[in-house]
């Protein structure tokens, strides 16, 4: 999610969930939260992939109110793609032709002058504010380029199998049709995830590598900040764990003392709710104790967040002396089997329970299971 505009409305990437996901884009009213302008990608592109549930992946979007257009990442495509935002026309594609070849996108792809390697599987591509090559008729773009590909290798036979990725920067001439690749700065090889950040002010260039398979000390991120005009590396440190994405963080401290004022309708939306049971006699006792290395509990404000594999509690069941309530997920559709190698955690709003001291059980998989954990509402 973006803003449009400097406090306008919400640009968000979301997904269908009719067979399809990471495949929407939508603006969404700032004060309203409604959907007031969408585009769903099967409706732009026509193409042979889109029979796969994560054809397209769109990882990034942003827009550019002088010409009313956005830019969005399609990382599964390969490609990036400029397209008017009200008319829904494609303005040009960034990516190697061959892709497109022989497709009825073939036109609008950006034909490459000079030598340069294409990226595979990009994230965070933007346009640039800085006109990095000094030609005031042209537009740059920036990227991380993961140069991976993850389904299609078979299909991309041009694929060149480099053992790294790359920070990328292409000048784009729009009224020719035409790009050219002005830098290309290597870090250690990422997989997926991953940003690019160019500071103007320093001149600094920042690579976040943030699913690194082959690092020599084990470890999964690595951070580079670099001289853009010389390349040389001024800072680097590895990270423990994986990352989606990193930024810079400019703290302002008073702002931070300052009391924030809260609206009366500060949250959009609404959690799903438990339910009352209204024969709570029929829920019986749990066959076993859960280990906390499956099931983990915290509780924030009047929120409890439940941890554990994606899909793996069906139920959860807040017994009380004089009242019980379930909050039941089996609605929750799994879209995709990787998912459930993905922990989350389940937001359970706990305000409208009626006072009582509850004890929480779980049915986890197949077992109908106690938590162990207890607390009293007010």
């Amino acid at each position: 999610m973006i803003e449009k505009e400097p406090g306008g409305n919400l640009l968000v990437l979301t997904s269908s969930l009719q067979s399809h996901y990471e495949n929407v884009i939508q603006e969404i009213d700032r004060q309203t939260g409604k959907v007031v302008n969408e585009l769903v990608l099967e409706d732009l592109l026509d193409c042979e992939y889109v029979d796969r549930a994560d054809w397209v992946h769109v990882n990034t979007v942003s827009y550019q109110p002088e010409s009313d257009t956005i830019l969005i990442s399609a990382r599964n495509l390969e490609s990036v793609i400029k397209l008017n935002w009200t008319t829904k026309e494609i303005q040009w594609i960034l990516c190697d032709p061959r892709f497109w070849e022989g497709t009825e996108y073939e036109s609008y792809v950006l034909q490459p002058e000079g030598e340069f390697i294409y990226h595979f599987q990009q994230h965070t591509a933007y346009e640039m504010e800085e006109d990095m090559d000094g030609n005031p008729d042209t537009i740059e773009i920036s990227m991380y380029d993961n140069h991976y590909v993850k389904e299609r290798k078979s299909k991309l036979d041009y694929y060149d199998n480099d053992d790294a990725s790359y920070l990328l920067v292409y000048s784009v001439d729009e009224a020719a049709g035409t790009v050219r690749q002005i830098k290309k700065i290597p870090t250690i090889y990422s997989k997926i995830t991953s940003s690019m950040i160019y500071d103007s002010e320093s001149g600094h260039v920042f690579g976040m590598c943030g699913w690194v398979p082959r690092a020599e000390d084990k470890r999964k991120g690595m951070t580079y900040e670099f001289d853009y005009d010389t390349e040389e590396i001024l800072n680097q440190f590895s990270i423990k764990t994986t990352f989606y994405r990193a930024c810079e963080m400019q703290i302002d401290y008073n702002d931070l003392a300052a009391s924030m004022k809260l609206e009366e309708n500060t949250i959009r939306g609404e959690l799903i709710q438990p339910v009352k049971v209204t024969d709570p006699e029929n829920v019986t006792a749990p066959q076993a104790v859960i280990s906390q290395e499956n099931v983990t509990l915290h509780l924030t404000g009047s929120v409890l967040y439940v941890g554990t594999l994606d899909h793996q509690i069906s139920q959860i069941v807040f017994r009380g002396a004089e009242h019980t309530y379930v909050y039941d997920t089996t609605q929750i559709v799994l879209r995709v089997a990787d998912y459930l190698q993905h922990y989350e955690h389940l937001p359970v709003p706990l305000q409208n329970l009626e006072p009582d001291e509850y004890n929480i059980y779980v049915m986890y998989q197949d077992c109908w299971c106690d938590t162990g954990q207890n607390f009293t509402k007010i």
